[in-house]
């Protein structure tokens, strides 16, 4: 029986193309998963996915100027993972994949599903230790 994969990656960073490729080529491997995606609008072109497995997340959750705060990033990460929360049946997936997340947001965002983290850069205030 096939088990449903939701691939998601909100931040859709340039810097994060080759970590999604190595990702999705290993979900590739195994032939007992059907992957979705979900990415900022466009991103996936950057990847070379074809659209009809993609979930875009529309521009307008994205400010077009990034501001070196914590609280207002914070806010708009959350507003994007409530966006998640109302466009998605979580429960319609086996696993859903987090490539990037955020820990606070996360939290607080209280996804109901199956969820593994990618915990790639994720201590936060790392440099207070």
């Amino acid at each position: 029986m096939d088990k449903r994969v939701l691939y998601v990656d909100l931040e859709s960073f340039d810097e994060h193309i080759t970590i999604n490729l190595n990702c999705i080529s290993s979900l590739m491997l195994n032939d007992n998963l059907v992957v979705s995606y979900v990415f900022k609008k466009g991103y996936h072109q950057k990847l070379g996915l074809n659209s009809d497995q993609v979930i875009e997340v529309p521009l307008e959750f994205y400010p077009k100027l990034i501001i070196k705060n914590g609280l207002i990033n914070r806010l708009h990460i959350l507003k994007r993972l409530f966006y998640l929360k109302n466009s998605i049946n979580f429960n319609s997936y086996d696993i859903v994949f987090f490539s990037c997340y955020e820990e606070i947001t996360f939290f607080i965002a209280n996804l109901p599903c199956n969820v593994f983290l990618l915990n790639h850069n994720n201590v936060a205030s790392i440099d207070s230790f």
